[in-house]
């Protein structure tokens, strides 16, 4: 299996991003048959079932996705979160698909992150209106530990 297999996840507050996103990667809650204002523990167990990177403008989806991981034992798929303001989400998007804005994670990884690595690593990529995104991990679960 290629390491580009990964797929994007908009929850409905961004889906009318999803032109910015590769085809055939991209799905939508409401392609999955969630109901435009569906309960976040529905989108993040979409997003988990896909094994997707779910996409949001919702800051408190971290610790709604840590919550879910412990509440489950599973580990999700990354996370991307967008600043509010649709041109701002167009041009975040369009400057780290051109390279201008950096995907970095020093902890790890000694060169740009892909989106591959964001969904295979199970990492939270926030973004900025005006600088390079944040990256962390999400999952901090005991059962995913290397020994």
């Amino acid at each position: 299996m290629s390491k580009r297999h990964y797929f994007f996840l908009l929850d409905n507050s961004v889906k009318d991003l999803r032109p910015y996103f590769r085809d055939g990667v991209t799905e939508t809650t409401i392609d999955h048959g969630l109901p435009p204002h569906a309960d976040d523990m529905d989108v993040i167990d979409l997003g988990r079932r896909r094994r997707a990177i779910i996409v949001t403008t919702d800051l408190k989806f971290p610790e709604k996705c840590k919550t879910y991981e412990h509440q489950t034992n599973v580990c999700l798929s990354g996370l991307l979160l967008l600043p509010d303001g649709i041109e701002f989400q167009k041009r975040v998007l369009d400057e780290l698909r051109s390279g201008k804005r950096k995907m970095l994670f020093s902890a790890q990884y000694k060169k740009p992150l892909t989106w591959a690595d964001i969904n295979a690593d199970n990492l939270i990529l926030k973004t900025h209106r005006d600088s390079n995104p944040d990256v962390s991990e999400l999952c901090d679960c005991p059962w995913d530990e290397e020994e």
